[in-house]
C-alpha cells in the first residue's frame, strides 16, 4: 500500500467518524426535549413528561383558555409560569384528581407569563376563578376588584366560572 492509498483510507475514516458522530448528536437533539416551557417539565418524582403527550390523552374531556391580568398601582404585573405546576406554585391539591396527570399538573395551570389559564380536565365541570386562585395560592384579601373584558366589576369573583377564551383583570393592592 502507498502513502497516497494510507492517506486516502485514513482520511476517508477520518470523515466516517465525523459524520457518525454528527448523525449520533443530531439523534440525540432530537431525543431531548426542547427549551420551551410546554415541552417538559419535572414531576414530583424527578421523571420527565411530555406536556404534548398530556394534552392528546384520551382522558382529556375539557380544554379551554382564559386569561388574565393582573394590575397594580396602574401597572400590569406578570402571572407566574407554571402556576399548578411548579410545587412553589401549587398549594391547593384538591382538584388533583381532575388534572391530565395525577399529581404532576393541575387541571387549572399556566405554562408561561402570558396571563393564559389553561383548564384542562379528565372531568365536564365547572372551574371558577377562586378554585385557580386557590390553586396558585393568592392571597384574596389583596383583590381590590376583578373586571371582564368588557369593563364589568365581576361581583362574586371567587366563585365565578371560567368561560372558554375570557378576559378578566384582577386589581390588586399589595403584592400577589
Amino acid at each position: 500500500m502507498t502513502l497516497s492509498q494510507k492517506h486516502l483510507f485514513l482520511f476517508a475514516g477520518a470523515g466516517l467518524a465525523a459524520s457518525g458522530a454528527v448523525t449520533m448528536l443530531l439523534i440525540y437533539q432530537g431525543l431531548q426535549p426542547s427549551g420551551s416551557s410546554d415541552s417538559a417539565l419535572l414531576g414530583e418524582d424527578d421523571q420527565q413528561f411530555e406536556l404534548e403527550e398530556i394534552h392528546s390523552s384520551p382522558k382529556l374531556v375539557m380544554h379551554i383558555h382564559a386569561h388574565i391580568a393582573i394590575i397594580q398601582d396602574g401597572r400590569e404585573m406578570v402571572v407566574p409560569k407554571e402556576i399548578g405546576m411548579s410545587s412553589e406554585l401549587w398549594k391547593d391539591h384538591s382538584l388533583d384528581e381532575f388534572g391530565p396527570s395525577s399529581g404532576l399538573i393541575a387541571p387549572m395551570h399556566t405554562h408561561d407569563t402570558s396571563g393564559t389559564i389553561h383548564v384542562e380536565s379528565t372531568a365536564e365541570r365547572e372551574y371558577t376563578l377562586g378554585e385557580f386562585l386557590g390553586i396558585w395560592g393568592l392571597d384574596s384579601a389583596g383583590i381590590i376588584q376583578v373586571t371582564n373584558s368588557s369593563g364589568e366589576r365581576v361581583q362574586d369573583y371567587w366563585n365565578h366560572v371560567l368561560a372558554r377564551n375570557e378576559e378578566l383583570v384582577l386589581e390588586v393592592s399589595g403584592q400577589p
